[in-house]
């Protein structure tokens, strides 16, 4: 039945969702050519297809290939674990097949028949050691919000975003109401309607179809949670974040449940998009997942996409503490937008840096957020030109951590494609993928003459309320090349007064305790009036700050940066 709709869902040539008469032909015969095929190279009547009949049929079909391919094939394939592939995994075979060798001519730039590639460099389009990634938002079809009265640009299907080389992870947006009682709620848009009886739990089929396509085309499709709009969601509490893990896992990712919104089809991770309600939960509900990880078959992403002013309100804690993978900082509609990267008041990337290299994950990567269209934030969209070379500014001195970029949306992108694709290439062609990384002594990228960005240390201001955190240090000045975990000094700690600090240095605190019941909390030094804060982490307090200009405010047990109150 995957098969099929599969196949329906390459025949829908209109992409209207159903097959007139004439795709209903050419969907017939492609079945019938697929079983006579299939039984052709069955050689020995066993209803699967082993290496070598595999073998035979892709050489039968023009397609040169190792016995390392046949085998990786049949390894990916054979889901009942008895060294051979059924029909409908026959059929998916020699699409990956095929896929790879579209892939193969589009990279043949010079069409010498030469790539410098191997197999799964080409099939599997995310590599988390890539800083050339590109990611998207499916489902919201923003454009389309803004362009009611042209319905024929809207955001296409999903599948319909994975087939070339643009994009290498497609979240999915969004699970918009979970801390309620009963089933969590999902957002498409007007791609999907239908509810599972008696609930308000999409069912969505088709998508889960495309979900499939998708990942047969390397692409990774991760389900994103939350949204910017007003929606019910949120964690309260530990217990509430690993009951909602659990859900998460049994109705999107490899768990079971007899509420599947897109079926059998298993999503290949979750993000965080989240902008408003209880937060208290989410380390939980991340430490949950991957429990349920353990073991899988399957590599798992967890993602999260805060607002570029640092700390974000709503991850600020989640961030520091939690496994994330790739942070998909949203560098727009804000002042601290990639257009403000040489005003060192507004734009802070340093820290979100750091926060990256502190994470609990040592693989952890930063990814740039930008808008995909001149409509899609309030501010963000750059000329190709501008963009371009801020990126090559960020890559240059934050390699070690760069991943990619992060577009909204998809229905902005298909109403910008020359510019998008333009971009794409750009990076695919300019940023590494698996190679060394630069040294810490690598200058920076002059962009003018004029201020460049402020990637400097962080001046401490002693605060003055009794809810401020003083710290302790040595006499000795921290450089500023110092990092997170250095070896303490060996002189005894003295209070401090004025000194200045890498936002990362480790320092304990006197006044609160930092241990693992407190992990990951937030302090202002002093709320409203000064830039300090300090980060509890496993023990230590991280110095931070936010970015000149600015000032710290307390937000329960996070801190976020805003504006002084003007006097």
């Amino acid at each position: 039945m995957d098969t099929v709709r599969l196949m329906i869902a390459m025949f829908d040539r209109d992409r209207n969702g159903t097959i007139g008469f004439d795709e209903f032909v050419g969907l017939w015969r492609y079945i019938e050519e697929w079983k006579q095929c299939f039984r052709t190279f069955d050689r020995d009547n066993s209803g699967t297809i082993d290496r070598g009949e595999l073998n035979q049929a892709l050489s039968a079909f023009g397609f040169r290939v190792s016995p390392q391919v046949v085998d990786s094939l049949v390894r990916k394939y054979d889901l009942q674990g008895r060294g051979a592939i059924t029909f409908d995994n026959f059929i998916n075979a020699c699409v990956t097949i095929r896929s790879l060798t579209d892939s193969f001519r589009r990279l043949d730039h010079d069409q010498d028949g030469w790539v410098n590639m191997d197999y799964d460099t080409v099939t599997a389009t995310f590599n988390p050691t890539c800083a050339n990634n590109v990611v998207t938002y499916w489902g919201q079809n923003s454009w389309g919000g803004a362009h009611l009265s042209d319905p024929a640009n809207w955001e296409g299907t999903l599948g319909s975003y994975c087939q070339d080389s643009t994009f290498d992870i497609i979240n999915i947006s969004f699970l918009t109401n979970y801390n309620l009682t009963g089933l969590p709620v999902l957002n498409h848009a007007f791609h999907c309607e239908a509810v599972f009886n008696g609930t308000n739990t999409l069912h969505c089929p088709d998508i889960g179809v495309d979900i499939k396509a998708c990942q047969a085309s390397g692409k990774k499709v991760v389900l994103s949670l939350g949204g910017g709009n007003i929606y019910t969601y949120g964690l309260s509490s530990a217990a509430d974040g690993q009951a909602f893990a659990d859900t998460v896992w049994n109705m999107f990712l490899g768990g079971s449940s007899a509420y599947r919104p897109y079926d059998d089809a298993v999503l290949d991770g979750v993000d965080l998009d989240i902008e408003s309600g209880d937060h208290t939960g989410y380390p939980a509900f991340i430490s949950q997942l991957r429990t349920h990880f353990q073991g899988a078959s399957k590599q798992y992403i967890i993602s999260a996409a805060p607002q570029c002013v640092y700390p974000d309100a709503n991850l600020g804690s989640t961030l520091s503490a939690a496994w994330i993978d790739n942070n998909y900082v949203q560098f727009y509609n804000n002042p601290c937008s990639l257009a403000s990267i040489n005003n060192p008041w507004n734009f802070d990337y340093t820290s979100w840096d750091k926060l990256t290299k502190a994470n609990p994950n040592p693989n952890s990567r930063m990814y740039i957020g930008l808008p995909a269209g001149t409509g899609a934030a309030g501010n963000g969209y750059l000329d190709l030109a501008t963009l371009q070379a801020s990126l090559m500014q960020l890559y240059t001195n934050y390699t070690a951590t760069f991943g990619g970029i992060m577009l909204w949306d998809a229905s902005w992108y298909s109403n910008n494609k020359a510019y998008v694709h333009g971009l794409a290439s750009w990076i695919k062609t300019n940023m590494s993928c698996g190679s060394a990384q630069p040294s810490s002594t690598s200058q920076p990228v002059p962009t003018s003459s004029a201020v460049s960005p402020a990637y400097s240390t962080m001046t401490y201001l002693p605060g003055t309320s009794t809810g401020s955190v003083p710290l302790t240090s040595s006499s000795a000045q921290v450089s500023s090349s110092s990092q997170a975990g250095s070896t303490a000094p060996s002189s005894p700690p003295t209070t401090i007064s004025t000194s200045t600090f890498n936002s990362a240095t480790m320092v304990s605190s006197s006044a609160v305790a930092c241990t693992n019941a407190n992990n990951g909390m937030f302090v202002c030094d002093s709320a409203g009036s000064s830039a300090a804060y300090s980060i509890c982490n496993y023990g230590s307090w991280i110095r931070g700050s936010c970015a000149g200009g600015s000032v710290c405010r307390q937000n329960g047990s996070t801190v976020y940066c805003d504006w002084p109150e003007l006097k």
